[in-house]
C-alpha cells in the first residue's frame, strides 16, 4: 500500500520555510530566528512543530486516541502504539535551514534525510496484542479493517500496489470525523492554498531578485520553490518508472548523478537566498499571506481549529 500524497508535505510546500518533522529545534532559515516557524493557517492545519520528546509523545497519545475511537465506532479494536519516553531517539543531526542541512542533503528528495535535529526513532516493537489481533482475521475482515483505518482504495498500480486515502487514520491526523465533509472540504481547501502560496505574486520582486543572483551561477529557475520543484518531479517519475526494479534504486548511476546536482543547486539556492535575507522576507509576506486568509475564513476555520484539538 503506498502511502497517501497529502502526507509528503516535506517534499513540496512552504518554499523555503521548512518540512514536517518535529521536534526541539524547528527549521530555522537563516534571519527568521525571531519568527514563528509556522503561519497562523499553517498552525490551524496542523503543520505546527511539536517541542522536543514530550511534544511529540503528546501529539502521538491524541493521534491514536483518535484513531482508537474512531475504529471502535466501525465495529473494530485498535491497540495504540504510543512509546515510552526512554524508548524514543531524538536525532541530533543538522538543522533544516542552515548550511550544514544542504551540503548534507540539498533539498532531501535525491538525498535522503537520515538524521535531522527533532526528529525521532522509536526503539520499540508494535503492539503484539494488534498483530495477533490482525493475524486471525480472514482475508474478507482484513480487507474491512484496511478500509476502515486507511480508507477505500482510490488507485491502483502495476506492481500490486493500491493507494488509500482517508479512513480512521486520517481522522487520527487532522481530528475531522470521517462523516463531516464540510469540514473536510474546509482542511483540504485550506491545504490548497497553502500548497499554492508560493506562487502568489507577492513573492514576484523577492523571486526575481533570487533568480538574477542564480543566474550569475548560470541557472535559470523562476524561485526556490520551483528549483525544489524540478528535483522533486525528477525524483517521483525516477520511482515512477521503476517497476520491479531490485536492489537499492538510489544506488544506481542516474540516481547519483542527480543527488549530487541535487546538492549543488541547492547550495547555490541557500547562499542566493542568504545573500539577501530571501527567508526572511518570504516568511513576513507568507504569514501576512496567510493572517488575511485565516480573516476572510474565520468562521469555517474556528470549527477546523476546535476538531484538531479534540
Amino acid at each position: 500500500m503506498r502511502a497517501n500524497a497529502a502526507l509528503m508535505c516535506g517534499l513540496v510546500v512552504v518554499a523555503a520555510l521548512g518540512g514536517c518533522s518535529g521536534g526541539s529545534e524547528s527549521p530555522t532559515p537563516s534571519g527568521t530566528a525571531d519568527l514563528p516557524a509556522q503561519g497562523p493557517l499553517e498552525e490551524i492545519v496542523g503543520w505546527a512543530q511539536p517541542e522536543g520528546t514530550t511534544g511529540m509523545l503528546e501529539q502521538l497519545r491524541l493521534r491514536e486516541s483518535r484513531i482508537a475511537a474512531c475504529m471502535t465506532e466501525l465495529g473494530f479494536e485498535y491497540f495504540p502504539d504510543v512509546p515510552a519516553p526512554d524508548e524514543v531517539i531524538e536525532s541530533d543531526g543538522p538543522v533544516q535551514g542552515t548550511r550544514e542541512y544542504v551540503e548534507r542533503y540539498g533539498y532531501g528528495l535525491w538525498n535522503p534525510v537520515t538524521e535531522e535535529a527533532g526528529s525521532f526513532q522509536f526503539a520499540y516493537e508494535p503492539s503484539p496484542e494488534r498483530e495477533s489481533y490482525l493475524a486471525a482475521m480472514s482475508p474478507a475482515e482484513r480487507e474491512a479493517y484496511d478500509t476502515a483505518i486507511y480508507g477505500p482504495i482510490t488507485e491502483s498500480h502495476p506492481d500490486g500496489s493500491t493507494t488509500r486515502s482517508g479512513g480512521c487514520f486520517g481522522v487520527g491526523h487532522d481530528g475531522i470525523p470521517a462523516d463531516d465533509e464540510y469540514l473536510r472540504t474546509v482542511n483540504e481547501e485550506a491545504i490548497a492554498y497553502l500548497t499554492a502560496l508560493p506562487e502568489d505574486p507577492a513573492f514576484a520582486e523577492l523571486d526575481a531578485r533570487w533568480s538574477e543572483c542564480m543566474a550569475r551561477e548560470g541557472m535559470s529557475f523562476g524561485s526556490p520553490h520551483r528549483a525544489r520543484e524540478t528535483f522533486l518531479d525528477g525524483v517521483l517519475a525516477f520511482y515512477e518508472d521503476l517497476g520491479h526494479f531490485q536492489g537499492d534504486p538510489l544506488d544506481t548511476p542516474e540516481a547519483k548523478e542527480q543527488a549530487a546536482e541535487e546538492k549543488r543547486v541547492a547550495l547555490i539556492d541557500f547562499e542566493c537566498r542568504e545573500s539577501f535575507g530571501y527567508d526572511r522576507q518570504y516568511a513576513l509576506i507568507a504569514h501576512e499571506l496567510q493572517a488575511d486568509y485565516v480573516e476572510t475564513h474565520r468562521a469555517d476555520l474556528d470549527l477546523l481549529a476546535q476538531a484538531a484539538e479534540g
